[in-house]
């Protein structure tokens, strides 16, 4: 089905039962999200993403070798390891997902706070445990939006904060990011660290370099397609149109395409899901109003995930879904950290790092 998250692949293995299950924090009684982009962000993972979310990274033991890699060239070893009930320090994972962070942090002898807004991704990293032979006591989940991690977490008590796979971006604006590395510093000990990783889409990408092969095998194709707001193309390349209308009317394809907020159409063997409720956009800044730095933070960008499934019959269905990302740069978030009282470790392109910036900062304090 393309219109309703299925359980995660787990590689054809049944997860027995924990016998001491980690510790899970949620809030029925109040909204969970609470970033004007993260009723997006939930739906989009919910209704498309998260079903597809391990394969796209090259499965889970890709993923982990990779993150390990990367915490253990920025954070101080531990030594020596503690034992199993010893303190160890803590790490906060922000949107932590099935756990591509969590699990090699655990391994590298912290106990680890989770928080996610996906019960779906929450589930999948506690079942994964006992495959990585780790106990759960060291892990707490929260299912909560990435704003609210202070309450889980009192001032000067995490030797480390981590929010990565782009996790960032799902904020709404600049100030959000402010919050959440101002937070960041709070919570932290004198002397932790703070890792964010997040893709830079401060250069828009124009024509057809727009759609972007993400993954695929012989039976599911994954692509994106990515929409700068305010850019506005004018190449009209073999269509004979113009793609985009800087005055805000609408286009004849988008007036075919029916894009109206809120919109569902089933088509033959396409099903067209849309995250973004206009009722819940409403307080969204508009996009004179947008705060966007001279380096092209701040900018929205409209991710269009587009996914084609064989099914046995050898026919194929086509789901698609879109979601807001925000665009940041290395050198605004660099900035800004230091602002708030890091010493910023590393400022790395994403070249070298899969796509990726990363940013690193220590809390300075004794």
């Amino acid at each position: 089905m393309c219109d309703a998250a299925q359980p995660l692949p787990t590689g054809g293995h049944q997860h027995p039962q924990q016998p001491r299950p980690p510790l899970t924090f949620t809030s029925p009684t109040r909204p969970i999200l609470t970033s004007s982009n993260y009723l997006q962000v939930q739906t989009h993972y919910a209704r498309l993403l998260t079903e597809h979310y391990i394969w796209l990274f090259g499965g889970f033991a890709t993923k982990l070798a990779q993150n390990r890699t990367l915490l253990q060239r920025y954070l101080p070893k531990i030594t020596p390891p503690p034992g199993d009930d010893e303190e160890r320090p803590l790490a906060v994972d922000l949107g932590c997902g099935p756990g591509f962070q969590t699990i090699p942090l655990l391994h590298l002898h912290y106990t680890v706070l989770a928080l996610d807004a996906s019960p779906q991704m929450l589930a999948e990293l506690t079942s994964e445990l006992p495959h990585q032979n780790l106990p759960s006591h060291h892990l707490t989940t929260a299912h909560d939006d990435l704003l609210l991690f202070p309450s889980y977490v009192p001032d000067a008590t995490a030797a480390v904060i981590v929010c990565m796979g782009d996790t960032l971006s799902h904020l709404a604006t600049l100030n959000e990011v402010r919050k959440v590395v101002a937070d960041a510093h709070a919570a932290l000990k004198p002397g932790g660290r703070l890792v964010l990783q997040f893709r830079d889409l401060t250069r828009p990408l124009r024509g057809t370099d727009r759609f972007v092969p993400v993954q695929s095998d012989s039976s599911t194709i994954f692509t994106c397609f990515l929409e700068w707001e305010g850019e506005c193309d004018v190449d009209t390349g073999d269509a004979g149109y113009v793609e985009g209308d800087c005055t805000g009317k609408r286009t004849p394809q988008q007036e075919f395409n029916g894009l109206a907020a809120g919109n569902q159409k089933t088509n033959g063997n396409t099903t067209s899901i849309n995250a973004s409720p206009h009722h819940h956009q409403a307080h969204v800044e508009s996009s004179a109003a947008r705060e966007i730095a001279p380096c092209g933070s701040g900018r929205r960008v409209k991710v269009h995930d587009l996914v084609y499934v064989r099914k046995g019959n050898g026919t194929w269905d086509m789901c698609k879904s879109w979601y807001h990302k925000l665009a940041l740069s290395s050198e605004w978030v660099g900035n800004y950290m230091r602002e708030v009282g890091f010493d910023v470790l590393a400022e790395d392109e994403g070249e070298s790092l899969g796509g990726m910036e990363v940013v690193v900062g220590v809390k300075v304090g004794s």
